[in-house]
């Protein structure tokens, strides 16, 4: 059987901190849009959630903050940027280190076999 998710009179459960349950904590800890109140639009959001309707279950001063589906989306793509970016920079800086390493090795193979080096040199070897 399949529910509507949209309904013209729709049931708010405000919770508060004496109402809560685990269940409704879990629910605030919880990542993603699985969430308790969902509007439709931005006039649906502003009927149920004005000063005069909380005041009436004093809840005013609470003063909840609602955020749209977009500005959600928003911050998870910022923390997917700034994850590439962080990874990014951890990659570059193991490569910069990988490179010194590889420059260290050379130096302290050259200054071990310096002198075979310099008669390979002398009898025409390139420095390679």
């Amino acid at each position: 059987m399949k529910e509507p998710y949209q309904i013209r009179n729709p049931v708010i459960y405000l919770v508060v901190p004496k109402n809560m349950t685990y269940v409704e904590i879990g629910g605030i800890f919880a990542s993603g849009m699985n969430g308790y109140l969902k509007f439709a639009d931005q006039k649906t959001r502003e009927r149920y959630t004005n000063k005069a309707l909380l005041a009436r279950f004093n809840l005013s001063d609470n003063k909840p903050n609602f955020v749209s589906v977009s500005s959600y989306i928003d911050r998870l793509q910022k923390s997917l940027w700034q994850t590439v970016i962080m990874f990014g920079a951890a990659l570059a800086i193991l490569v910069v280190l990988l490179l010194l390493l590889v420059l260290i090795l050379v130096m302290i193979y050259k200054q071990l076999n310096r002198e075979k080096i310099a008669v390979k040199k002398f009898l025409g070897f390139s420095p390679r």
